[in-house]
């Protein structure tokens, strides 16, 4: 079996002294997956927009950051869907840490997710 954590992005000096468990697991493991798994969400989020009739791509740049927030915040199938693919890339010890702090962990990853889409933004354009 692959050991997971070996294949995914090294990015360093993201731990310091004076972090709590949770700014531990996030740096330590949800950024370098959310890295790691950038070029598929960019696509999920593609998927969802052209399954939304376009939507995305008829509005303003204000109205797409609004619309981005809305959608992985209130669209609970789909927010479902992007912390599946981010949970499917824990070891078992990372998942039972995730299970302890699971509420605060999916709002930081959903947050990160967020910021990553509306950074990458031009991506989206047809």
């Amino acid at each position: 079996m692959i050991d997971k954590t070996s294949i995914r992005p090294q990015i360093p000096n993201l731990i310091q002294h004076e972090m709590s468990e949770e700014e531990i697991f996030q740096n330590k493991t949800l950024r370098p997956i959310l890295k790691m798994q950038h070029p598929l969400f960019i696509a999920i989020f593609k998927n969802y927009f052209v399954k939304q009739k376009n939507r995305f791509y008829q509005i303003s740049d204000q109205e797409k950051e609004k619309y981005v927030l809305h959608i992985t915040s209130r669209d609970h199938k789909f927010r479902n869907k992007l912390l599946g693919l981010v949970m499917g890339h824990f070891t078992e010890e990372e998942y039972q840490n995730y299970e302890i702090y699971e509420s605060a962990l999916n709002r930081r990853i959903i947050t990160m997710l967020q910021k990553r889409i509306l950074d990458s933004i031009e991506a989206f354009e047809q």
